[in-house]
């Protein structure tokens, strides 16, 4: 996932900065371009793929452009919805930004909900475009000055998948309270699809703890969808999956292959 991920970072920077290639090649100097990046909080369990992705985009534009990533715009919010969209909004309106790129998902989700970005701005991190309700016009977003990464996940394609593997009639979908709190529609749509296969929904909202998380799954619990949980610390993640697997509740990852491999019974994600 993470060679995709910088590919299609790349790919799209550079269709964001395209405006500049013909003053690039004419003057005797390279064109000076700051990239920002914001983050939804401090490492915690995914790994920061920013490092790579610096280093991968200065490779691309060298001799084109004097890429540079100043300290003071390598950011995040703190897992605080109010600082992350804080944060955004300084950053747009610093002068000296050229570019911003999110790369969180609820930093990328509060760009996509802009229509009137000042400078260009990459979403790259979504959990699923259409759930997100990302503008999609003519194979872009039709929103000047905004760029994002479409992931191709549909959350209800994987309760279909996970539904006709182990069939199930109460599901808790375990997701961050940031995801609730900044896509508003976010539970209606869920129980929209759980309806489409009458099925009963929970909704659980997990922040740090995994014990939190686990005591508040119903006892009528026989199935559990597992979105990205990317505030727990690996220790809390593993102690997640350790009681899911106590119940002997089949499970269903949103990630990828690594939840799998860490304990989690499927995904359709690749590695």
């Amino acid at each position: 996932r993470m060679n995709n991920w910088l590919i299609a970072l790349i790919t799209t920077f550079l269709f964001a900065i395209s405006p500049w290639l013909p003053k690039a090649q004419a003057a005797s100097k390279l064109p000076i371009v700051r990239i920002a990046i914001v983050r939804d909080g401090p490492e915690v369990r995914l790994p920061d793929q920013t490092g790579v992705a610096k280093e991968e985009i200065l490779r691309v534009t060298a001799g084109q452009f004097d890429v540079r990533f100043p300290a003071e715009m390598m950011v995040h919010g703190n897992w605080n919805s109010a600082e992350i969209k804080k944060v955004i909004d300084k950053l747009l309106a610093d002068p000296r930004v050229d570019l911003i790129i999110g790369a969180g998902y609820i930093a990328s989700n509060y760009l996509g909900q802009l229509r009137d970005l000042p400078k260009p701005a990459i979403a790259a991190v979504l959990l699923d475009r259409e759930l997100q309700r990302f503008p999609l016009k003519d194979g872009g977003s039709g929103v000047k000055n905004l760029s994002y990464i479409d992931p191709f996940v549909s959350i209800g394609r994987d309760i279909k998948v996970f539904y006709e593997m182990v069939p199930f009639n109460n599901l808790a979908v375990l997701t961050s309270n940031l995801a609730l709190e900044n896509i508003p529609w976010f539970e209606k749509r869920l129980r929209e699809i759980a309806n489409e296969y009458t099925i009963n929904l929970t909704v659980v909202e997990v922040r740090t703890s995994a014990n939190e998380a686990l005591a508040a799954l119903p006892p009528e619990t026989d199935a559990v969808y597992v979105m990205p949980l990317a505030q727990l610390s690996p220790g809390e993640f593993r102690k997640l999956i350790y009681g899911i697997i106590l119940r002997r509740l089949p499970s269903f990852s949103t990630l990828g292959r690594e939840d799998v491999e860490a304990g989690l019974l499927a995904s359709v994600r690749p590695k």
